[in-house]
């Protein structure tokens, strides 16, 4: 997204994130064979980017777009990281090796807590069938920064994460001091305003076009492709890029 970028119509991209939370639901796939592992470990996490883009206009459409920017961010993580998956060699495996080994932390420091001697025994049982894991994802911020050479989706992930977390916007979005005056503002916008529903509008076109790229036959690929169009939306990491190298 470049400075001179426009950013088509909040209502519109709003609908479009709505629609594609809509199509999750009542649907089945039809998955080839050789596609499936890939499909099993993929599906979860765009849908979950999807449902946070939806949360998101949700959550915006109640009157609290900046609240809403943790969504959005989160939306954000879960689609780069599906399409990071897709388009790094052994992506996907490292994606599942990450999965399980944040698995057995939790589960082990948790039953380690909890004294469970049942809990920790199961644990120690799987993590003797799982052996010794293999490379896990880098960290979030190196994966946006591979999925995008502009290194835009990182800068704007660093912004929402000011919102996000307690920073300085966690004072000055609140309050304004002018000398020796203090202006209280306990609704402020958010201060990115439209550029934030872009991005999460962007998660769910990256999330949702992931899928649908995975399943036989593409039915709505076609749509999603009139919708990249009309919303200036890329439909994936790899188009993003190469959008990129044309300006």
């Amino acid at each position: 997204m470049s400075p001179e970028h426009t950013i088509p119509p909040v209502a519109d991209l709003l609908a479009f994130i709505e629609e594609q939370e809509t199509r999750l639901l009542d649907r089945t796939y039809d998955v080839d064979k050789a596609r499936v592992r890939e499909f099993q470990v993929l599906y979860g996490v765009c849908a979950q980017a999807i449902r946070y883009a939806g949360a998101f206009a949700a959550l915006h459409r109640a009157g609290r777009p900046r609240e809403a920017t943790v969504l959005a961010r989160q939306a954000l993580e879960h689609a780069a990281t599906a399409q990071w998956a897709r388009y790094t060699n052994g992506g996907l495996d490292r994606l599942v090796v990450t999965i399980q080994a944040t698995h057995l932390d939790f589960y082990s420091k948790m039953s380690t807590w909890l004294k469970n001697e049942e809990l920790v025994e199961a644990m120690e049982v799987e993590t003797e069938r799982l052996g010794q894991l293999g490379k896990g994802m880098p960290p979030v911020v190196d994966r946006l920064r591979a999925v995008d050479q502009r290194h835009m989706l990182e800068m704007v992930y660093k912004q929402q994460s000011q919102l996000v977390h307690v920073t300085s916007s966690s004072m000055t979005g609140f309050l304004r001091l002018d000398g020796a005056e203090m202006t209280l503002n306990p609704a402020p916008a958010d201060p990115h305003g439209a550029n934030t529903t872009y991005i999460a509008a962007m998660a769910a076109m990256f999330a949702a076009w992931l899928v649908e790229d995975l399943i036989v036959g593409k039915p709505g690929m076609a749509r999603l492709d009139r919708q990249s169009d009309d919303l200036q939306l890329p439909i994936n990491v790899e188009r993003s890029s190469a959008e990129a190298e044309s300006d």
